[in-house]
């Protein structure tokens, strides 16, 4: 099994190998190297295969706090990478840790938890400011934030109140405006967590409340 050590600051990119309950760092790349297409591909297409897995994403939760602080970086740098295929990658390893997150609620990591409160709270920012990849990218961003917004309820509504909180000191009238566009964003979705990630017809409302909230948005808020 395979993870990838990423700091976004100066700690090099390394290879852990993880077999059975041992660790081995591997130096791999330095950050300069990330400039490589093909290595770029290669190293987010790894991290969205150890995600995906149920047993990969265990294995990446059960790294010590170091480890798994780099490796959330390395997701959220693909996420705001050029690379469409990295920013796919990034998404849809973010969205694995969703569903492990979902399928384990009875074990649930404070770590995970936080790392995706995090997320949740990056990837609505760049909705509220219409930066979130196009096309096939959208598709596995919505997918992501969908989880996120599930299993984050309680942060999800925070955030919400904060957006507008902040809205009312720049520009009290769009606030009414602001909080319909919110309850938009899940009208017609299904948050239950037994049905949210499994469900087709979810995604799809999903997507179509978060291009409407983007497009509606886009004009008038101020993003902290």
């Amino acid at each position: 099994m395979y993870v990838l050590e990423y700091c976004v600051s100066h700690t090099p990119l390394s290879l852990i190998t993880s077999k059975y309950s041992h660790i081995q760092v591997l130096p791999l790349v330095a950050k300069s190297d990330m400039q490589i297409p093909k290595l770029q591909k290669n190293i987010f297409s790894l991290l969205r295969v150890m995600c995906e897995s149920l047993r990969g994403a265990a294995s990446f939760v059960s790294l010590d706090s170091n480890s798994f602080t780099a490796l959330g970086r390395c997701l959220i740098f693909g996420t705001e990478h050029d690379n469409t295929e990295a920013v796919v990658d990034a998404y849809r390893a973010i969205r694995g840790l969703a569903v492990f997150r979902i399928k384990s609620s009875s074990s649930s990591s404070s770590s995970l938890d936080a790392f995706l409160a995090q997320l949740l709270q990056r990837i609505l920012n760049l909705a509220s400011r219409n930066r979130l990849p196009q096309g096939t990218a959208f598709d596995s961003a919505s997918n992501a934030l969908l989880l996120l917004v599930a299993i984050g309820q309680v942060p999800y509504r925070n955030l919400v109140m904060g957006f507008l909180n902040h809205q009312r000191s720049k520009d009290p009238s769009s606030v009414p405006r602001l909080t319909q566009s919110f309850t938009l964003l899940t009208q017609g979705v299904d948050l239950r967590l037994n049905a949210v990630w499994s469900n087709r017809r979810n995604r799809t409302v999903f997507l179509e409340n978060l291009k409407k909230f983007m497009f509606d948005v886009q004009g008038y808020m101020e993003v902290k």
